[in-house]
C-alpha cells in the first residue's frame, strides 16, 4: 500500500476495523438493486508495495444443514500482508448515479486474536469509490472522517451518527453512521462527488498495454499532486492502485 506525504497510512486490518480515519456505518451503503458483479475482478491482484489482494466469489451456506455453499453476488477479499497476516472481507461492488463503489465488511469468524475480545467487536461497513481501468487495473480510495467533519461544519446534515470514544486520550474517538441505507445513499450522492482521476490522461493510459505500467503511471500522476490539490475526501485515508496478475 503506497505511503504518501498527504496520506496517513496504517495497516489495512487496523484501518478497516478500528481506526478513526475512514467513515464507517452500521448499515450497508448499497441496496440489492445497486449491486453489480464483475467477473474481471476475480483473481489475484498486487499493489505497489507487493501486497496481494485476492478476489473470490463469495460463497455461503444458508443453514447449518446445507451441504453445498451458495454463490453470492459479492466477493470474498483476502488481503495478504506479509507483516501483519491475512485480512478477510465480504465486498460488494455497486453503482449509484453512474458512480462505482466498494462496500467493505469484515468477516468476523476469520478475525485473528482473542475470541473473548472478538465478541466485543461490532462489524461495520466502509465505503470506497472505485475506478476500473480496463480489465487488469483498478483504483479506489476510502472516504475519510476529515471529509465528513468538514461537511458537518459547513452543512446541516440530515444523517444520523454517533461519536464514540476508542481510547483514553481526548481526541481518540470516531464517528459511526447510524442512518438507514436510503439516507446514506442520499448523503453520498450529494456530497461524495470527488473526481480525483479526471486530471489523468485517459488517452495515454489506453496506450499503456501492460497492467504494471498503467498502475505505475496512475501512482506517479497522483504523487505529483500537492496536499491542497487533493479533494478533502481522500486526505488521511488510503488510496490503492492494483494490477491483476496473470491467471
Amino acid at each position: 500500500m503506497k505511503t504518501k506525504a498527504v496520506f496517513i497510512i496504517f495497516n489495512l486490518a487496523m484501518v478497516l476495523t478500528s481506526c478513526a480515519y475512514m467513515i464507517k456505518s452500521l448499515h450497508p451503503f448499497y441496496k440489492k438493486q445497486d449491486i453489480t458483479f464483475n467477473q474481471e475482478l476475480l483473481g489475484k491482484w498486487i499493489d505497489v508495495d507487493s501486497t496481494y489482494w485476492i478476489f473470490n466469489q463469495h460463497k455461503f451456506k444458508k443453514s447449518f444443514t446445507d451441504v453445498d455453499p451458495v454463490k453470492s453476488n459479492s466477493y470474498e477479499l483476502i488481503v495478504k500482508d506479509s507483516a501483519e497476516g491475512d485480512s478477510y472481507f465480504n465486498v460488494f461492488l455497486f453503482t449509484i448515479k453512474g458512480e462505482t463503489y466498494f462496500d467493505f465488511f469484515p468477516v468476523m469468524d476469520k478475525m485473528p486474536g482473542n475470541k473473548l475480545a472478538d465478541w466485543h467487536m461490532i462489524p461495520i461497513h466502509s465505503l470506497a469509490k472505485v475506478k476500473i481501468w480496463g480489465n487488469r487495473n483498478i483504483s479506489f480510495f476510502w472516504y475519510g472522517e476529515e471529509w465528513f467533519a468538514e461537511i458537518s461544519r459547513k452543512n446541516k446534515l440530515k444523517i444520523s451518527y454517533e461519536t464514540i470514544k476508542i481510547g483514553d486520550k481526548e481526541d481518540e474517538e470516531m464517528n459511526i453512521l447510524t442512518s438507514s441505507t436510503d439516507q446514506l445513499q442520499k448523503f453520498i450522492i450529494k456530497f461524495g462527488k470527488e473526481k480525483i482521476y479526471d486530471s489523468l490522461d485517459l488517452n495515454l493510459i489506453k496506450t499503456l498495454n501492460e497492467p504494471e505500467k498503467i498502475m505505475n503511471f496512475i501512482q506517479r500522476e497522483l504523487d505529483k499532486k500537492d496536499d491542497v490539490d487533493f479533494p478533502l475526501g481522500i486526505k488521511n485515508v488510503m488510496l490503492v492502485n492494483l494490477r491483476k496478475l496473470n491467471d
